[in-house]
């Protein structure tokens, strides 16, 4: 800490001494330091100055130009191990070692540290997930700019305006990719690319950047969403021969092929179960899953107009969860369009609705009626006879004859088809899984594991929340757009330590067969970052003038877990723990006797 302390100083710790465990174990400030120069002038490093940003970012802070004053109540020297105070990490200090991340290299930066994460926590690669999210931003950016190429790993991403994941195309965004381990959602490969990027091209990228990092993929499976199926992203995946498994999409053709392989094996008997959740007073079942795969070749055109086919397996599922979601709004689009049609038939029915032609009447009828979906609807065509209106005004003549007109109707008749709304609703609740894991021979793998494998696809979705809110800074913090790509590798880095942190927990006490508090004092033997961060809060030191410090608040609970993780913050120099208090009843990490 800068300064010489003249009376005891009183700093939150909490959970800083799990981010640092994990940093340093990490090699960030070291990694950064040694590809970005290093100004003799400044108090703290670009390292250090990283490290603070992931701290901020960790504590759930996207107000990323007030770093300074978010930090300054903590205990940095003991939590992080920085001897600088808080007021050097202000917005022009990160701002310009942003900068000094950019011309170091944000690929090669983050590079090193996921080939380090690898090898220090023996991550397994057997199965990986990749997913985009929007990140909306908001200013103007008047001066940023397509990159020449955004297949640079170097590019400077565009701020502008795209697909918003977020439901807010007023806004411009940037666009977060991120590739996690399926041990433990740790993400080894990301990067922020333009706001109008397009999901399959960053699909791609991420391909080549994995084969970087990862010498053989062909060890590896790699699990996207639907955006995953185009022709050149299966393609590059069997160049490195990197299986997968993602979500067909309805667009494709093959998705009725498949469809109509399933309802002709149900024909024949019933389709196995891949899944079931129990539930209910009397155990009755819930939701249930069940599929079949098939083998096909899917066929397309290059950019070329040359002709390719790739062999694929599909699996075909039907969800019971998924069919009582679009039931209800199935059920839902057939009530508003029987009323449509029947305020057809009314308007028909009027006296003026008329024509002088049956082919008139019928066209007519045809674009009221359009394409029904849940209900067949029969025209019927009459033909009448009426006065036609005198041209003259006044009583017409006793001896002047009636001219008579004659004109035609188109009568409606609805009828409720219940077989086309189930037929619907087979669709509807149906859904397509494509992999190139063979299902008989090395490294097969069954239906069930590759649906179970799929069904972990929300361990990515939940590393974007971090970047979901706006990201609130100030407009000298990001003047210059290649910050952005800098800050973007910031990011990775901390979903990186934030997933380590709730991994290496996990793993501790599974280890040990034990648990540790959750929330609504319960226990838990997988916790998630949130609730192990929570259960340190209110832990405090108390440093004196002459450099001791005494950990102050914490109980028996806090305690253990530090010792699980091999922490040493409560075993330095120069450092005192308050006894530890027992939790009583009615707080965290009470147990019952």
């Amino acid at each position: 800490m800068s300064g010489e302390l003249t009376e005891p100083t009183t700093q939150r710790l909490d959970y800083l001494p799990l981010i640092g465990q994990q940093l340093k174990r990490l090699r960030i400030a070291h990694i950064v330091d040694e590809r970005c120069r290093v100004d003799p002038r400044s108090a703290v490093t670009t390292g250090q100055c990283v490290e603070a940003l992931i701290t901020a970012i960790l504590m759930g802070s996207h107000t990323l130009y007030m770093v300074d004053e978010l930090l300054a109540p903590f205990d940095l020297e003991l939590g992080l191990g920085f001897k600088a105070s808080a007021v050097q990490f202000n917005d022009d200090r990160l701002a310009h070692a942003l900068d000094e991340v950019f011309v170091g290299g944000p690929a090669e930066i983050s590079s090193a540290a996921i080939v380090g994460a690898l090898a220090v926590y023996e991550l397994s690669l057997k199965r990986l997930h990749f997913d985009t999210s929007s990140v909306k931003v908001f200013g103007e950016y008047a001066a940023s700019r397509a990159p020449e190429d955004p297949e640079d790993p170097r590019a400077i991403p565009h701020v502008t305006f795209g697909y918003s994941k977020d439901r807010r195309p007023d806004l411009k965004q940037i666009l977060l990719g991120v590739t996690v381990t399926g041990d433990g959602a740790v993400p080894i490969c990301g990067r922020v690319a333009s706001g109008n990027r397009m999901d399959a091209n960053e699909n791609r990228f991420n391909i080549e950047q994995l084969a970087k990092i990862i010498p053989d993929l062909s060890q590896s499976t790699l699990i996207g969403d639907s955006k995953f199926f185009a022709g050149e992203t299966l393609r590059l995946a069997a160049k490195y021969l990197l299986k997968f498994i993602t979500m067909l999409p309805r667009t494709v053709g093959l998705w009725e092929t498949a469809f109509a392989a399933l309802q002709a094996a149900k024909s024949v008997g019933p389709i196995p179960t891949l899944r079931e959740n129990q539930g209910g007073p009397l155990g009755a079942t819930l939701d249930s899953w069940k599929g079949q795969s098939f083998s096909f070749d899917y066929a397309w055109e290059d950019e070329e107009k040359k002709s390719h086919t790739f062999p694929v397996r599909l699996l075909v599922i039907e969800s019971t969860s998924l069919r009582g979601q679009k039931r209800v709004t199935l059920e839902r689009h057939r009530a508003t369009e029987l009323a449509r049609l029947e305020k057809a038939s009314r308007a028909l029915s009027k006296k003026k609705t008329v024509f002088k032609s049956a082919e008139e009447a019928e066209k007519d009828a045809k674009e009221r009626v359009g394409s029904p979906r849940f209900h067949k609807v029969e025209i019927a065509v009459s033909n009448e006879s009426r006065p036609v209106k005198r041209a003259g005004r006044g009583r017409p003549r006793a001896d002047e004859p009636q001219r008579l007109e004659h004109v035609f109707r188109a009568v409606l008749t609805i009828q409720d088809q219940p077989q086309a709304f189930n037929a619907q609703l087979d669709r509807e609740s149906t859904f397509v899984l494509a992999t190139t894991l063979p299902s008989v021979g090395p490294g097969a793998q069954s239906d069930i594991e590759v649906f179970n494998s799929y069904r972990e696809q929300h361990t990515v979705e939940g590393c974007h929340k971090w970047m979901k809110g706006p990201l609130a800074v100030a407009p000298v913090f990001l003047k210059s757009p290649s910050r952005i790509a800098a800050l973007g590798t910031v990011y990775i880095l901390a979903l990186m330590t934030y997933a380590l942190v709730q991994r290496e927990v996990r793993s501790r006490l599974a280890a040990t067969a034990t648990q540790m508090p959750g929330n609504n004092k319960s226990w838990t033997s997988s916790p998630t970052t949130e609730v192990i961060f929570r259960l340190f809060a209110g832990v405090f030191t108390t440093r004196q003038p002459g450099g001791d410090v005494t950990v102050n608040n914490m109980n028996t609970e806090q305690v253990r877990l530090l010792e699980l993780l091999k922490n040493d913050v409560l075993h330095r120099p120069g450092v005192t723990v308050a006894t530890p208090r027992t939790p009583t009843r009615g707080q965290r990490g009470y147990r019952a006797p």
